[in-house]
């Protein structure tokens, strides 16, 4: 019997942050009752924060300033979430050609959080995030992480496969972290042998986790080595999260064959976090719609419902 969650739930998780000056939690609790605002409401919120973050930017910012100033605009011209086709949507490009010029003066850049894109699509772009942002934004996680039947405390398995998000064993103190605060155990999704992959089964039955959470094509790969070699597996976390890969409906099934559970759709990015993850009723992924902006649009132009396009994401709160 797993006791140690109940610690870890109400003391050793809380006191940590706490101790840390992590909001993290307080942010949670916000966003569990911003979960069940009405669309109206949401969209209100939206436009409030789209504006007050184009008006940070504005005015703090060099690179903002003198875009808003080329196209004859104010922070004060945007009026409605459709008044933000109005700005030509950010290119990589321009972040690796004026990255500097994008960082707020309230900011040192060598105080910064620096981080990368995965470069999936051509060179990584750098990017900068305040140490408050990037501790805010774990608790958009959190908050989808408990529509999988996980609970804060419970054990997580964590096939996955970059390496500087495998940073348990770098050091002593990553994996107190990782291990005894967050209860991660890290498999290596790049390590797919028959011989690992039986090692990940003593390891995930004798933790027993609510909740595993992978790659998409590493969770296929595992499941078919568990239906062909260990039918009898005693591995059944409450549900397991798919993400950075397509998840097809084949693939699901596959999975859910295999662990005897729901499998939850998740979509985002390194640049701007969680962008949205299916809940129990599964009738489409829920935006994380209350910390982004997401649109599909077409030469910058939102499309018609239904619409294929290009996804635009407008991040609200990461203003360095």
């Amino acid at each position: 019997m797993d006791y140690y969650k109940y610690l870890n739930r109400y003391f050793v998780y809380p006191l940590y942050y706490w101790k840390n000056k992590d909001k993290r939690l307080s942010r949670l609790s916000l966003l569990e009752k911003q979960q069940y605002l009405s669309k109206k409401e949401l969209q209100d919120l939206q436009l409030s924060q789209a504006q007050d973050i184009i008006k940070y930017a504005y005015d703090h910012t060099e690179y903002y300033r003198s875009l808003l100033d080329s196209l004859g605009l104010k922070p004060e011209d945007i009026k409605t979430l459709k008044d933000l086709e109005k700005i030509p949507p950010l290119t990589k490009q321009d972040i690796q050609y004026h990255g500097d010029t994008m960082i707020s003066d309230e900011y040192r850049k060598e105080d910064l959080i620096k981080d990368s894109s995965g470069g999936s699509t051509g060179e990584p772009t750098i990017f900068y995030k305040s140490l408050q942002y990037h501790q805010m934004r774990p608790a958009d996680q959190l908050r989808h992480d408990q529509w999988s039947g996980w609970k804060l405390g419970d054990r997580i398995g964590l096939i996955w496969g970059a390496q500087r998000d495998l940073k348990a064993a770098q050091s002593i103190k990553e994996f107190i972290l990782s291990r005894y605060i967050a209860r991660i155990w890290e498999l290596d999704a790049f390590e797919m042998s028959p011989e690992k992959m039986r090692d990940y089964v003593k390891t995930l039955e004798k933790i027993k986790p609510s909740m595993i959470l992978g790659y998409a094509n590493a969770l296929v790969q595992f499941t078919e080595f568990l239906l062909k070699e260990c039918p009898d597996h005693k591995i059944r976390p409450k549900g397991i999260i798919s993400s950075a890969e397509t998840l097809t409906s084949a693939k699901r099934e596959r999975i859910e064959s295999a662990f005897k559970c729901q499998v939850y759709n998740r979509y985002g990015s390194r640049e701007v976090g969680l962008i949205a993850s299916e809940c129990e009723h599964q009738k489409g992924l829920h935006i994380n719609a209350d910390n982004l902006l997401v649109e599909v649009t077409k030469n910058g132009k939102g499309v018609e419902v239904g619409e294929c396009g290009d996804i635009l994401i407008t991040d609200f709160h990461n203003k360095s």
